[in-house]
């Protein structure tokens, strides 16, 4: 139950200011009659909140109802339909929705309240008017959401084919509209993904497009839908992709590479959403962020500067101390933490530490301070590093686990896999039930030479975790890279690919088994798979040693130096170079 003091005092509120207004509107006459009624709703608000805290569900409902009615207050509607659900009762809950909605009949929450009440009572046919309300009085954004998100409203409707016919209904007046059209047949292809009608999802897709072809909406919605549509929905995306789609179209397209790691694709879509919106600021941070990513800095840079230039923030914020400080938007955080990392990559660490010095941000304190440990790490200040990383107050398990991950990473990229054994064993014992820290010990263990060490903890995990899929690619990519146990290997790698069977890691891992296994053309196109999923150095390495073994060395060479362009400072990469003897 909610407590009595966060809800009774709201409601009190609600019921005061709505009354107020209308004392305010009333002539001297009818005053006596409106300070009754005031006195009354005041009277049933209470009893009802205090009801509800001894118990009495029933009589809270009917109290709140009454109060709602008399004083035509939206909080005191909602707080009713609360109480009707309180007593797992959605009738009742109902019958408050549907009084609110008779009362106050343009908005647009107490339609979508009753037609999501009558969808979870099964009462298809009854919501087709609510949900024809809801998208009728409201604006034009909430509509596109509401749009959206229509097929979370029937997610637990057992007869999916009813549920479209519902929609259906509920958009019959706009799907012949060119202006609502576009996004009610959207909506509608939604739906028949939804209840896995794949030809009529990509046909309601194809009509949306009909209506008006310069709309975004079949293209947004195609971004959505997967199964057997997925191919034509693509196509329609890419179409529309090439002839200027609005901002939201191109960011959504780019989030969703982003999301599939395909950032190369992901960066062609920011250019040309900053080429035709250069004045939208996201873009060039986004852009920015991907840019700092692949290490392009002096790129990167002059895209972050046009982010802060266009949001009107300074590079460089003079903070002073105390509670008149200004919290920096997250957004910019972001910026000025990516600037910092081009400053410490060009070696400029005073600027780098200028440019934290700039954000006033509590919530981000932990990444500022890593920030800082990086830039002194950098310095050679290995140890001030990691004290500025223990300062970070361990304020939850998040925290404590940013924080460990960070010093493990500071050591890891320095070689120092002794000492970060050592953090991996602690955060181990400070967090038993995660079962990540001991696989770092035994990736760790590896480093140093400890093998059975790394085979104890990987089979212990394997054992104690059978779900956690890591462990089995982990050790069967080890015993295939030593060239021993190749088919407990195999077995290993293929029971990871279960749980995950689109990992391009896991992908390469079984590519290097086949190889190996002296299997090259299996090894060949499992590794050309991997790479053409993830681009890595590491996979780049394997993939150009198959080549080299089948005769490709001009193809191989190329690979390896693509490889470096992910990554110039990747060992197995540079070792497989150094083995066969290309120069970098």
């Amino acid at each position: 139950m909610i407590p009595f003091s966060r809800l009774l005092v709201p409601a009190l509120l609600a019921a005061q200011a709505g009354l107020g207004a209308a004392w305010a509107q009333t002539g001297s006459s009818d005053k006596t009659a409106q300070l009754v009624n005031e006195r009354v709703v005041f009277y049933e608000a209470l009893v009802s909140e205090f009801s509800a805290q001894a118990g009495d569900a029933a009589t809270a409902f009917a109290y709140m109802l009454d109060a709602a009615q008399r004083s035509q207050s939206e909080k005191l509607f909602e707080r009713a339909v609360e109480l009707g659900f309180a007593q797992r009762n959605a009738s009742l809950a109902l019958q408050a929705a549907q009084a609110w909605a008779k009362t106050l009949p343009a908005n647009a929450q107490v339609h979508r309240y009753s037609a999501q009440i009558l969808i979870g009572l099964d009462r298809l046919g009854e919501a087709v008017d609510p949900l024809r309300l809801m998208l009728h009085n409201s604006s034009a954004e909430e509509r596109a959401t509401q749009l959206a998100l229509l097929p979370n409203y029937f997610a637990r409707t057992k007869d999916r084919n009813l549920a479209v016919e519902t929609v259906q209904k509920a958009l019959a007046s706009d799907l012949g509209s060119r202006k609502s059209g576009p996004a009610a047949w959207a909506a509608l292809a939604r739906m028949q993904a939804f209840a896995g009608n794949d030809s009529l999802a990509l046909a309601a897709l194809e009509k949306s497009t009909a209506l008006d072809p310069q709309s975004d909406e079949a293209a947004l919605a195609a971004l959505q839908i997967g199964g057997k549509t997925a191919q034509g929905a693509q196509e329609l995306l890419q179409k529309r992709l090439q002839n200027k789609p609005g901002t939201a179209l191109r960011m959504a397209a780019m989030r969703s590479l982003i999301d599939a790691q395909k950032y190369a694709q992901a960066y062609e879509q920011l250019q040309r959403l900053t080429q035709e919106s250069p004045g939208f600021a996201d873009a060039w941070l986004v852009k920015g962020s991907l840019e700092v990513q692949n290490d392009q800095i002096d790129t990167a840079q002059a895209s972050l500067e046009t982010f802060l230039k266009l949001s009107q923030k300074p590079p460089l914020v003079e903070n002073t101390t105390g509670a008149t400080n200004e919290l920096t938007p997250r957004s910019t955080v972001e910026a000025l933490l990516l600037m910092a990392t081009i400053a410490e990559r060009k070696k400029n660490y005073q600027q780098a530490n200028d440019y934290l010095d700039s954000i006033y941000s509590p919530p981000h304190v932990a990444r500022i301070q890593m920030r800082r440990a990086s830039i002194a790490a950098a310095q050679d200040k290995l140890e001030e590093a990691r004290a500025l990383l223990r300062e970070i107050p361990p304020s939850n398990a998040d925290t404590l686990r940013t924080r460990y991950n960070a010093e493990l990473q500071l050591l890891r990229e320095r070689n120092l896999y002794a000492q970060a054994l050592d953090v991996a064993q602690e955060a181990a014992l400070a967090m038993p039930d995660e079962p990540v820290w001991r696989y770092e010990q035994a990736m760790l263990a590896e480093k140093i030479g400890r093998l059975a060490d790394m085979e104890a903890l990987l089979r212990g995990l394997i054992a104690s975790h059978p779900q956690y899929h890591p462990p089995y690619n982990a050790l069967g990519y080890s015993l295939a890279d030593r060239n021993v146990n190749l088919e407990e290997a195999r077995r290993l790698i293929a029971k990871a690919l279960e749980f995950a069977p689109d990992d391009a890691y896991i992908i390469d891992s079984m590519g290097w088994v086949e190889f190996r296994s002296g299997n090259l053309a299996q090894a060949r196109q499992l590794l050309e798979k991997a790479f053409n999923a993830q681009p890595d150095a590491e996979i780049a390495a394997h993939l150009g040693e198959v080549l080299w073994k089948l005769g490709d060395t001009a193809q191989a060479q190329t690979l390896w130096r693509e490889g470096l362009k992910l990554n110039a400072r990747n060992a197995t990469l540079l070792e497989t170079m150094k083995r066969f003897r290309v120069q970098p």
